[in-house]
């Protein structure tokens, strides 16, 4: 009777998320937050010269990415990109999480492999998202590649209570720009650009 039980609950869970995302990806009106770039799984894909000051790298540039949303609003407005009459802007959910980045294993010389949808969920769960939203979206950031030229970021929907991730796909764009905080920063800018051409497209399409 409890396995019972069980499945049935896991089914009604699964159509409601399932809802939740067709709301969020079809109606413009289905109000959202976004809670920012989150950096505390980063590795950077160089050498010693590509990233000469990872202290720094943590307390400026992962700082001002983060907020560009705000810094720079016309250019990153999120509802043009994802389609959505109000985006609200919750950034400051991960300034602590960023802040507290180990600077001794940021750089590596090797391309590290993509971060397990177990360790996204570990890292979602210390969200503190203040919202009366049901539903949020985060970019996870496993590499600033250097030598290959390209950002390896997850965009992850997740729900604001049980924090359960509702849909997750890794996107890498190409940077550009020059100095280190516009080279990477135009890869977030290409992320968005590919988004809007042809991306959301694509995960409409797989709810209507």
């Amino acid at each position: 009777m409890k396995k019972i039980v069980f499945i049935v609950l896991l089914f009604v869970l699964n159509v409601a998320n399932s809802q939740d995302l067709k709301d969020v990806l079809l109606n413009k009106k289905y109000e959202i937050d976004f809670v920012g770039i989150d950096f505390s799984e980063t590795k950077l894909v160089g050498t010693s010269g590509d990233f000469r000051n990872p202290r720094r790298i943590i307390k400026d540039y992962f700082s001002r990415w983060n907020n560009m949303f705000h810094i720079d609003a016309d250019k990153y407005e999120l509802t043009n990109y994802f389609r959505k009459e109000q985006v609200n802007l919750l950034t400051e959910t991960l300034d602590g999480i960023n802040d507290s980045t180990d600077p001794h294993n940021l750089v590596v010389h090797i391309t590290p492999k993509r971060l397990k949808e177990n360790i996204i969920q570990s890292m979602i769960n210390k969200y503190d998202v203040v919202s009366d939203n049901e539903v949020s979206m985060v970019l996870i950031v496993n590499s600033l590649n250097k030598l290959r030229k390209q950002a390896v970021i997850d965009v992850v929907y997740f729900n604001n209570k049980s924090k359960e991730i509702l849909f997750k796909t890794t996107l890498t764009p190409e940077p550009g720009g020059f100095g280190l905080k516009n080279y990477w920063e135009g890869a977030f800018l290409n992320l968005f650009k590919q988004i809007k051409k042809k991306e959301y497209k694509k995960w409409k399409k797989k709810y209507k």
